[in-house]
Formats: structure tokens, sequence, C-alpha cells
């Protein structure tokens, strides 16, 4: 240490010259800049606030980040809001909205710019009823350039899902929301797409809400990390059935008074009847255990049921429509497409025949056997008693009504499509959710949608009411005569009814109408979540100047007895593992040492 410390007074010594005149440089230059500037007076900027995060000393690992970069701009101390807290105010807190890398770009992406694109897809084909006319765009045409989701990482990596996969819809939904929410006030909304990203990571950890999927957020915090104790959470979870699905590592944070919501597509109704019972792990399909001879056997319960405050959490706005009206996004498809017509009422595009112009009157296209993941296949019955049912219809009425029922061939997408827009009704059973893709297909080819029990769950938009949005029935459609007749001997009834369900459809198309349920729901969790007490507290400690109330700094010492706990666990393993080696070497010199003296034993031997 001496040595290098005669080093450096060595060069400095040396370098002094050097020095001077740079000193001499800046010190011209200051006054030059002074001069120019002294008729200008130095506002100085008013201490500000005691805030209700001030402490960005996360006790996890985020890595090196950059001084004042976009971390910083976006942690920097803020006032705590007051009691009780006002809606603009809790528009003011920090929120990070966390999605998959792959569909990163589509935020910063204009609307016009995927506007264009996407009409340039659907226009390309002259007939949009054919497939093999979509898919492969990238670079192939200027509109699309830099438009459509990344195929790969930022490493060269593929993703672990591809950008349509189903379950990358609900993404598309936040990060088309996203801007429409910043002009409601939520001006401090990030989206956050890198988990490997030091300063995201840190955006992250200082956001008082946090909106991210039960599958990513352990990408986020890994179980070696630990949020934040007045971090709050809204969790997405992205199944198709409405029976609540959740990985068991999640279901602490489920059930924590810091998740204000668990949304979804669909829910259950009522909510009791998510922990049970079951058939296959879903509510919806136990209604088909009286229909199999001593099904009774094959229904199951919750393990560990649900209490009623996280019941109250689950909520449904993630409408599916963006799976279709933004179809070259995450979670679309390129033959989706083909719908863009229907979303922007180009009749030339996508033509709706009035249903009394089509000839088949009640229509069911779909497969009749599902593969069980119990010892019977909910899906499977429920299909079947489908088809019993239309079929003893058919029987009946058949010469009054014309009626579709597959009889084992399979049909091109094109010919589907085809094929509903030539029918009137259409039946849509269960698949291993209870509503299908083919719900939406449906009620865009202008048909009326017949949907079994639509009474046991909740989905967004609400487009299967009875009797004014769609036909409901019973899980084994033996009341389908009764329900269907009266709008078949109406058609202008069935018509205004299929219209009223294409209006509500296309609304919730629309990022300004998701916006305003969005911002509602985030602005009745968040002021539930504020105690009175805490508060008045945070006002208390504003008002005097106080660094910190007694129940923040409750929750920083909570916080630094974590950190002295791991420390303490880090040092004593760090002790372990040196008493460990230093046991090793000493065997090993023991061993090395009865070897020498064998060695020289057996010589002593030789000699």
């Amino acid at each position: 240490m001496v040595e290098r410390g005669s080093k450096r007074e060595a060069s400095a010594a040396g370098q002094s010259g050097v020095g001077l005149k740079v000193a001499l440089a800046v010190a011209g230059l200051l006054l030059l800049v002074g001069w120019h500037t002294q008729r200008s007076p130095v506002l100085v900027a008013p201490p500000q606030q005691q805030l209700y995060v001030n402490d960005l000393t996360l006790p996890l690992d985020v890595g090196a980040v950059e001084h004042e970069d976009e971390a910083d701009l976006w942690c920097a101390p803020r006032p705590p809001p007051c009691w009780p807290p006002t809606d603009t105010q809790l528009r003011q807190l920090r929120v990070a909205i966390v999605i998959d890398p792959v569909c990163r770009r589509q935020e910063m992406m204009p609307e016009e710019k995927v506007f264009e694109c996407l009409d340039k897809v659907a226009s390309h084909c002259k007939d949009v009823t054919k497939t093999g006319c979509f898919g492969g765009w990238l670079g192939k045409t200027p509109e699309c350039e830099a438009v459509l989701p990344t195929e790969e990482l930022e490493d060269g990596a593929a993703p672990p899902k591809k950008w349509n996969h189903y379950q990358l819809w609900w993404q598309t939904v936040m990060t088309k929301i996203a801007p429409e929410l910043r002009a409601l006030g939520w001006g401090n909304l990030k989206i956050i797409s890198d988990p490997q990203s030091a300063s995201e990571r840190r955006m992250a950890s200082c956001a008082d809400l946090l909106i991210t999927s039960t599958t990513m957020f352990w990408q986020l915090y890994p179980f070696k990390h630990m949020m934040r104790p007045w971090q709050r959470l809204i969790l997405i979870e992205q199944y198709g059935a409405g029976t609540f699905m959740v990985p068991q590592d999640m279901e602490q944070f489920t059930e924590s008074d810091r998740t204000l919501a668990i949304v979804k597509h669909v829910l259950v109704d009522p909510p009791e009847h998510q922990n049970g019972p079951y058939l296959e792990e879903r509510a919806h399909l136990a209604l088909m255990a009286p229909l199999v001879e001593g099904g009774e056997k094959y229904l199951t319960m919750r393990e560990h049921p649900w209490n009623k405050s996280t019941l109250d959490k689950m909520e449904v706005l993630l409408p599916m429509t963006v799976r279709f009206s933004n179809s070259i996004q995450c979670g679309g498809s390129w033959g989706f497409a083909r719908f863009h017509g229907f979303f922007t009422k180009n009749h030339n595009r996508w033509p709706i025949p009035p249903l009394n112009e089509r000839p088949y009157d009640v229509t069911f296209i779909g497969k009749l056997e599902y593969e069980a993941k119990a010892e019977v296949s909910g899906v499977t019955i429920h299909r079947q008693a489908a088809v019993k049912a239309l079929s003893a219809f058919r029987d009946k009425w058949g010469h009054k009504y014309k009626v579709y029922v597959p009889q084992g061939e399979r049909l091109d997408y094109h010919e589907y499509i085809q094929l509903l827009k030539q029918s009137k009704l259409v039946l849509s059973p269960w698949g291993w959710g209870e509503w299908s893709h083919k719900d939406f297909e449906i009620l865009m080819s202008g048909c009326v949608v017949i949907k079994p029990r639509a009474d046991i769950f909740k989905i967004h938009p609400a487009i299967f009411e009875h009797n004014v949005t769609a036909i409901s029935t019973k899980e084994d459609l033996s009341d389908l005569e009764e329900q269907i007749l009266p709008f078949l001997q109406d058609l202008p009834r069935a018509q205004a009814m299929a219209t009223r369900q294409q209006g509500l459809f296309r609304k919730y198309a629309r990022s300004e109408v998701l916006a305003k349920e969005w911002d509602q729901l985030m602005v009745d969790k968040l002021r539930k979540s504020f105690t009175a007490e805490q508060q008045a507290a945070l006002a208390a400690a504003a008002a005097a100047g106080e660094a910190r109330t007694a129940d923040l700094e409750g929750e920083d010492e909570a916080i630094a007895k974590e950190q002295q706990r791991i420390s303490k666990e880090e040092t004593e393993r760090a002790k372990e593992q040196e008493a460990r080696r230093q046991r090793e070497e000493d065997a090993e010199e023991g061993e090395g040492s009865g070897s020498k003296e064998g060695e020289e034993e057996a010589a002593d031997a030789r000699r």
C-alpha cells in the first residue's frame, strides 16, 4: 500500500503543471459563462417534500445501473398522497406492466402504422375466405417494416412462446390501452419487458403497482429476491377456463393483501364454485357427471379452498376480442386477419348476409371426442349430448327447418367460415373452457350463438346474456327445442340479437373503452388498499418534515431485519464452507503424510 501511494504521489507531482493549466482554463470559461448569465437570477429549487418511497436501496441484486438513466428519473422521490386519496393522486402512483420480451416493440409502434400493415395484409388476398393467403410478411412490404412482433429475442435466442401463442393476447390488451391510460392521468405508467435489464428491474422494484401474469411473476422476482412491503399487485391469469388455475408457488401472493385483483377473461359464477366440485380440474365439466354412470366418484374438490377475500379479488376484464381485432400483434394469428373487415365494417372485405338469406336454420360444427384428462371426458360427454339434442330436433322439425349436423366430415377453415355465413343459429358447446374461439367466429359471421349454461360463467365482454345477446340452454341441451323455436319463428328478433352481439364485440375492440374500465379498476382497488391510519401518518410526516413515520420505519425495519438474517445466513454458510475446506485440506495432508510414510517403509523393506 505504501509503495502504491508513493507512486501515485510521484505521478501527481509530475502532472501538477498540466493540472494547473486545465484549472486556469476551466476558471476562465466559468467567468465567461457567468458574465453572460449575470442578469438572469438563479432560481433555487425548494426542498422536496418527504416521499412515500424515499430509500431506493433495494434488498435484491439488480446489477449495475448507469447514473441518471430512465430508472433514476422514474424512481425519483414523490410526495405521498393525502387522506382520503383523490383519484388524481392515485393515478400519479408508479404503475409497471410487465410483459413478454416478444411483445416489446408493440407499445412503441403508432397505432396508425399497425393499422396500415394490417390493412395491407388483409387486402392482399382477392378472396379473404381462402387459406394460404397469410403469413410470411416479415420484410416483404414497407407498411409492415418493424411492425410485426419479433421472432427472436435481442440475444438472438428463440422465445419460449411464439408471438401468436394465445396466452400472449392479454399483453396486447395492456400495450393497446397504455397510451389511453396515460391520457386519463396515469402519467407514471411504464411497460417493462426485459426482466434481465437492471434498469427495468429497478423500475419494477420501485413501482407502487405491478401488473403481470401469474406465470411471468417469477421471471421478475425469483425466490432469492423479495418485493418491497408497500408494493401492490394485479395478477393476470391467462388460461382459458373459468376455473382459476395458478402455480402452487403463486398461491401465497394471490391470497396476500398486497394482491389487489386477479384478472381473467372468463370466470366461474358464482365464485364459490372455484373450490369445486371439478371434473378434469374444471368446474363447468362437473355438471356432466350425472350423465355418467357412477359419475359422482370422478368429482374432486380443491384441497385448500380459496377464502372469500381471494374470491372477491377475481375480475373479468380481459376481452379476447383483441386476438381478432389485432391479429398481427401478440396473441393474434395470421388467419385472423380475414376478420379485419368485420371491425372496420368493410362489407366488401367481410360481407355479412342477413339471416333471412341463409339456407341453414341451425348448425353445429366441431369435433365430438376429446382426450380425457381423467377417467372420463367431460367435454366428450357434453358434445355428444349436444349432437344428440340437435339430431332429435332435426328428426322432429326437419320438414320445416334445415339442420346441419356433422357426419364425420372435416372442413377446411375457409369452408367452415362459408358454412357459418350460410347459417342462422349456430350451436357452440363447451371445450376445455366454457367459451370457445368458435363463439367469436360465429358472431363475426353474423349468426346467433347458442351457448349452453351461459349463467355459470362471466365473460368480458358480456356477449352471452340469455335472450339478449345469445341463446342459452341446459348443459345437456335437453331444452334446445324450447329455446330456439321462438327465434326461428321470429327472424327479425333473431337478427336484432345477432346485430346487438356484433356491436358489443366491436365496442370492446376499441382501446379507449377498455382503458376506461381498467382505469376504474385500478382506482377502486388502490383506494381500498390504502388505510386511513397509514395515510394520516404519511400526511403528518409530510407536514412536520419528518423523514419517516412509525409505520414506514417499521416497514424499513422489517426489510433491514430480513437483510440481516440473509447476511447472517451467508456468513454462517461461508464459515461452514471454510471449515469444510480446512477439514478437507487436513485430510489430504494426512493422506499425503501416510503415503510418504508408506513409501519410506517400502524403501526400507527393499533395502
